[in-house]
């Protein structure tokens, strides 16, 4: 009797890869890819099909009553797909093993035999498709159950552990060649669980559930997932906002920024946005990068920055730079030690120059939080080009510095770079006590951003706000900047 297995995402970095939205529970074609996968073994005549899940779990619950199929628990989501195969070791005996995210257009379970193979398609290289034959069986169990001493095998996913043990396995490659590289694909997860953020879109646009149409996942941020879709023509985005961004966001913070960004023409995207963290905007075409080097992009972008800045508008909360580094330090010392004994020398500087820049008076307002170029988004259409500062979540009251050095921090600018982004935000060459004052925020943004970082690695996650650049800028700019206040 032959069985099927399938794969889900594991490893910790599956939050960060995938998001809110499991690759196999994304469509192709209009098709949920798992669902299509189950379908096609029980029309080869297999009835025994397992998932083995380890991410987001609960979203493949409804698989079982659909389909009578058997959910197995890898309960080590932090290891990788080898691991998810030595909790089916006892079973493998007659086994399709395929990974979820995996469409095939032809059916690849019809056709069986006696000799274990793995798949490598002439057009997309190895598929993730295995066979194991009675013979292989438990020669791969021998090789899983040494991962019990071994955890550098479970740290491996299928296709390495079999390309790498092919010979001893008794594996064979069978090669496929795929003609149609042109479906579409990604469009969105599955139906039944996307049931109700179809319904809000339906009611922000009051339009009918049917309307909408052509869902495409656009990307898998640092906090959200989010995904464009048509309604009546028109093209809008969807944000879903991230598991952990509960921690690191205040929803109601960035509802009032959002509003007044929109005053300020700074970003008139958005068409609704709630406490929850979901958000509607209206899509932006023409989306070219956003260029440091390009002068226009820059002075378009510090255009921006200064009307906020200069507005007099303020929300209603305020940003404690040092408060929140701590805090988010603390978050990930639950699982990664005390992480602020590990830099309590740089954090007692850090609050030193701090207390100094409070002397300099210069005013806090409206700030934007997290500067960098992912947030300019810039739209050229050949004649006309807008830039738009998106993504207020961080948005509060704060020193005006504090985004610039945000966005410094960021990257690894030179000296002379530094120079000539201060006179392009003034307007003018700044003062002495102005200069000091923006190099001593590049340290102290820095640090709030090492401890972002640190908090998300601690939640499973990849950050992607460049952890080593900020902690060698926090370094840097607490020696240059410290000795210009004490002299």
């Amino acid at each position: 009797m032959y069985k099927l297995y399938i794969m889900t995402e594991t490893g910790t970095e599956a939050e960060p890869k995938v998001g809110m939205n499991p690759l196999g529970l994304r469509t192709a074609n209009k098709e949920v890819k798992i669902e299509r996968l189950i379908k096609q073994a029980k029309e080869a005549g297999i009835e025994e099909i397992s998932v083995v899940v380890a991410y987001r779990k609960e979203l493949y619950f409804y698989l079982e009553e659909k389909y009578g199929i058997k959910l197995i628990d890898n309960q080590h989501r932090e290891l990788r797909s080898a691991h998810s195969l030595f909790c089916i070791a006892d079973n493998l005996e007659n086994a399709f093993v395929v990974e979820g995210k995996e469409y095939f257009e032809n059916n690849p379970f019809i056709e069986k035999g006696k000799i274990s193979y793995y798949l490598n398609d002439v057009n997309l290289g190895f598929r993730n498709f295995i066979f194991v034959s009675e013979y292989s069986a438990h020669l791969l169990k021998n090789v899983l159950e040494a991962g019990v001493t071994n955890q550098a095998i479970f740290l491996k996913e299928i296709k390495e552990l079999i390309l790498e043990n092919a010979a001893m396995l008794d594996f064979s490659e069978k090669r496929i060649k795929t003609d149609d590289l042109n479906y579409d694909e990604n469009d969105f997860f599955l139906e039944e669980i996307s049931k109700g953020i179809y319904q809000k879109i339906a009611e922000v646009l009051e339009c009918d559930i049917s309307e909408i149409e052509n869902v495409k996942i656009s990307s898998e941020g640092n906090s959200n997932s989010s995904f464009s879709f048509v309604v009546k023509g028109n093209k809008y985005m969807f944000r879903q906002p991230g598991l952990s961004a509960r921690d690191v966001v205040d929803r109601r913070s960035e509802i009032i920024s959002q509003k007044i960004a929109a005053k300020l023409g700074l970003d008139d995207t958005t068409i609704y946005i709630d406490e929850s963290g979901v958000k509607i905007s209206r899509f932006v075409e023409n989306i070219i990068p956003f260029k440091f080097s390009n002068k226009e992009h820059r002075e378009m972008m510090f255009e921006k920055l200064r009307t906020l800045h200069q507005s007099g508008l303020k929300n209603e909360y305020d940003f404690d730079v040092l408060g929140e580094a701590d805090r988010l330090f603390n978050l990930a010392a639950e699982k990664r030690g005390n992480m602020l004994e590990r830099f309590d020398d740089i954090r007692e500087r850090i609050r030193v120059l701090f207390e100094y820049t409070k002397e300099d008076g210069i005013n806090p307002g409206l700030g934007h939080g997290d500067m960098h170029a992912g947030n300019f988004m810039v739209s050229d259409d050949g004649e006309n080009r807008r830039l738009y500062l998106i993504d207020w979540e961080f948005s509060k009251n704060n020193d005006p510095a504090y985004d610039f050095g945000s966005m410094v921090s960021y990257y690894n600018f030179t000296d002379e770079q530094i120079e000539t982004l201060l006179e392009e935000y003034f307007g003018r060459k700044p003062t002495f006590k102005e200069k000091r004052h923006f190099l001593a925020y590049i340290a102290i943004s820095g640090w709030y951003f090492m401890a972002w970082c640190q908090f998300k690695e601690s939640q499973g996650e990849a950050p992607l706000f460049n952890m080593v650049n900020r902690y060698h800028n926090v370094k840097k700019y607490l020696k240059l900047a410290l000795p210009l206040y004490t002299g």
